[in-house]
């Protein structure tokens, strides 16, 4: 079978792999393995399903294009013979090629398996595909979802909006009026611990079982629910609705992303009447404490730098799937005068735009956060002592 010498050792040297590695994707038929499906998902966009692992892959333009030709007949030097034409813009097109025939076998979604990796290396790439250690409380919360809803979809749709609009305007204007008339002072003595625990521990399961609620809401079923250390030491709990890349539409993404958030800043509100309501004392104080807890979980949750239901929300509505990752990367690029990846050369202007804007409101955000949680906390040990 012949090969394109010259392509195959650009494809070397771009790479930096070994011959034989660029030879074995460039001369043998490729198609996908058993297991893996085709699909039009988030954003209309299409998507590689593996039902092995679960995991979704977005393919591009291009990405879409090679695909249709990995028929089992076509080895990787002739889908490049075939599209090289056609992409002759993009000076690197054969490095392309190779690095989507590369990043899908590494995705194990090939006919051909991946390569052998050194144990350290596969460790550093399983903890980036996976930044949270994960411990499962429940596989499923489908019986529990289905009763909560049913419950909802009794109540007339008028009256769901009403009632959706007018506790968020009563948590928001409860949090206010304890503020204007308590201010931020906390008297720490006062505290009830074990009511304070308990609250944070509840609400911590009502925010997570929103999100559940929405998302079964749009017939997408939650895998597993449970608690885990983000980037291996922030503890948090979750609910895997990594199916929910199946949803078309952005206002299904954002409303799933906000229903924690908005659930916290119901129990904002509800914490605020206490703290107003009940005579001056440790449930007063305690009440405050935890609304103040409740405000500063929906700001924290809003870091666009993490991968909060606040950044979930953006992505969705700017239509991105790894927004983060590409706004950072352009960022960087253009700020040192470097070549951005071949991936992000030929985006939109809107696209870099974006991209540009999120990441400095998101730096921005990120700064503002510190700076107030230092001076919070500078101030309740200074009050303390």
């Amino acid at each position: 079978m012949y090969v394109n010498k010259r392509s195959l050792m650009m494809l070397m040297n771009n790479a930096q792999v070994q011959y034989q590695y660029d030879e074995e994707l460039l001369v043998n038929p490729l198609y996908l393995g058993e297991g893996v499906e085709l699909l039009i998902g988030a954003n209309e966009e299409p998507m590689l399903f593996d039902k092995h692992n679960g995991k979704y892959i977005r393919l591009s333009k291009v990405g879409l294009e090679i695909f249709n030709l990995m028929d089992g007949t076509n080895t990787g030097q002739d889908i490049v013979n075939q599209l090289e034409k056609d992409y002759a813009n993009y000076g690197n097109f054969p490095e392309i090629v190779y690095m989507f025939f590369s990043s899908l076998r590494k995705a194990n979604v090939l006919n051909i398996k991946p390569l052998p990796e050194h144990q350290v290396k596969r460790a550093i790439r399983r903890a980036a595909d996976k930044p949270m250690l994960r411990l499962p409380l429940a596989k499923s919360l489908n019986k529990s979802t289905e009763a909560l809803l049913h419950l909802y979809y009794s109540i007339p749709k008028m009256l769901q909006k009403i009632t959706f609009y007018i506790l968020f305007f009563c948590a928001i204007s409860s949090f206010m009026m304890l503020n204007m008339t308590g201010g931020w002072q906390i008297d720490w003595p006062s505290i009830h611990w074990i009511l304070l625990v308990c609250a944070i521990a509840f609400h911590l399961i009502i925010h997570e079982m929103a999100h559940a609620l929405v998302t079964k809401a749009y017939g997408i079923t939650i895998r597993e629910a449970g608690v885990a250390l983000l980037y291996y030491f922030i503890p948090v709990a979750y609910v895997d609705r990594t199916d929910t890349y199946r949803l078309k539409s952005k206002k299904s993404r954002i409303h799933i992303a906000l229903a924690g958030p908005y659930s916290d800043l119901l129990a904002c509100g509800l914490w605020a009447a206490v703290s107003m309501l009940a005579p001056q004392g440790t449930i007063s104080e305690t009440a405050h404490l935890i609304s103040f807890l409740q405000i500063m979980f929906v700001l924290s949750n809003l870091n666009l730098l993490l991968p909060t239901d606040g950044y979930h929300a953006v992505e969705a509505a700017a239509g991105e799937l790894s927004l983060r990752k590409r706004a950072l990367t352009y960022l960087l690029h253009v700020s040192t005068l470097r070549k951005p990846p071949a991936y992000l050369q030929h985006v939109a202007k809107n696209r870099k735009i974006i991209y540009v804007t999120y990441s400095l409101v998101s730096l921005t955000y990120l700064f503002c956060l510190l700076s107030a949680f230092f001076f919070l906390l500078r101030n309740a040990f200074g009050y303390m002592g």
